[in-house]
């Protein structure tokens, strides 16, 4: 954290702290999000199913709502670092389920 510390944005130690706080929960936030992806591509297409999705009956209708799923896990994991909030996330995937 070199520039975190001692860049021209630190005036001070409690700036520092900030600054470094800061960038440790961003890091955190995109590992969850991140690690909830791969969880859930990992729950669809291997042996470990989600026994929500299995029992839709209608193999049509299953299959739509696991492209969704699978289209919102790839999202997680490509682009978790666009993502700034949870509240984010989660509209993007109300608005995948919406099909908007």
């Amino acid at each position: 954290y070199p520039d975190l510390l001692f860049g021209a944005e630190v005036a001070d130690g409690a700036g520092a702290a900030r600054i470094c706080q800061e960038t440790f929960m961003r890091q955190v936030f995109e590992d969850a999000m991140g690690f909830a992806g791969a969880k859930m591509v990992r729950r669809i297409v291997g042996v470990a199913h989600v026994q929500d999705l299995d029992r839709i009956e209608d193999p049509a209708r299953r299959a739509g709502c696991e492209r969704k799923a699978l289209k919102f896990g790839k999202r997680l994991l490509i682009g978790r670092a666009t993502l700034e909030s949870i509240e984010e996330a989660v509209k993007e995937a109300v608005a995948l389920r919406r099909g908007d």
